[in-house]
C-alpha cells in the first residue's frame, strides 16, 4: 500500500512539474527577442516560440504551447529560470522607477511646496530649470495645450533619479 502511495505522489509531482514547465513556457512566449536570447534556450525551442507568436487560432496556440512545454521538459532549465527571474525583476524595478518619476512630476505640478521637498532629497538639481518646466507645465495644462514641458519635466526627473 505504501508503494502505491509513493507512485501516486510521484505521478502527482510529475504532473505538477509538467504544468509548471508549461506555465514557464507560456511566460517566456511574452518576452521579446532580446530577452529570449538571454535565456540561452536551444534553437528548436526559440523556433517553437516564434511559431507560437505567429499563430492566431486559440486552439492552435494551446497545442503549440503544449509542444513548447514538451521541448522544455527535455531541456535543463536551471540557467533559464535564473535568467528569467533576473529579466522579471529588472522589469519590475523599471516599472517602479517609472511610477516614482510620474508621482514626482504630478506632485511638483500640483503642489508648490513639493519643489522644496524635491530639492532637499536631490540637492544637485538645477532649480532654475526645474521651476521653469513646472511653470510651463502648469500653463500647458491650464490652456489645454500639448504637454511638451510636462514630458521634459518627466525626463529631467528621470535623469535626476537615475543619478
Amino acid at each position: 500500500m505504501s508503494n502505491n502511495q509513493q507512485e501516486e505522489i510521484s505521478k502527482t509531482q510529475l504532473k505538477k512539474q509538467s504544468k509548471d514547465i508549461t506555465s514557464f513556457g507560456q511566460a517566456i512566449t511574452l518576452l521579446n527577442q532580446n530577452q529570449l536570447e538571454q535565456l540561452n534556450l536551444p534553437s528548436d525551442i526559440n523556433n517553437a516560440i516564434e511559431d507560437y507568436k505567429k499563430i492566431k487560432s486559440l486552439s492552435a496556440k494551446k497545442r503549440q504551447l503544449l509542444f513548447i512545454g514538451r521541448l522544455l521538459r527535455s531541456t535543463d532549465l536551471h540557467e533559464a529560470f535564473i535568467q528569467y527571474e533576473a529579466i522579471k525583476n529588472h522589469s519590475q524595478l523599471a516599472n517602479q522607477q517609472f511610477h516614482l518619476v510620474e508621482q514626482w512630476r504630478d506632485k511638483l505640478i500640483q503642489s508648490p511646496d513639493a519643489i522644496t521637498e524635491f530639492i532637499n532629497q536631490f540637492p544637485k538639481t538645477d532649480v532654475q530649470q526645474l521651476r521653469s518646466l513646472i511653470k510651463n507645465s502648469i500653463n500647458e495644462i491650464e490652456k489645454n495645450k500639448p504637454l511638451k514641458s510636462s514630458r521634459s519635466l518627466f525626463k529631467i526627473i528621470q535623469s535626476i533619479l537615475n543619478n
